[in-house]
């Protein structure tokens, strides 16, 4: 999910997304280096919140630690 999209705010997607179906797991790809707008994402419901800046193994990493059902803000688990 980006943050920035057209006409619903990615904030807002995955808000709607979390109440309609919580197991839908939504990993936020952004620009913004933003411990607020990380914790605004983690409490609409993201399970991850990743910067595009970051090296793609990071990536890799953010998506296997998902997939294992944890959680991923930066560049550690949570």
């Amino acid at each position: 999910m980006d943050l920035n999209m057209p006409r619903l705010n990615g904030l807002e997607a995955t808000r709607r997304i979390h109440e309609l179906s919580p197991s839908i797991r939504i990993l936020i790809l952004t620009l913004h280096e933003n411990s607020v707008l990380s914790r605004i994402a983690r409490d609409s419901g993201a399970q991850g919140y990743f910067l595009k800046s970051e090296p793609f193994d990071v990536l890799t990493r953010a998506i296997e630690n998902m997939g294992d059902s944890e959680k991923f803000f930066g560049s550690s688990r949570h």
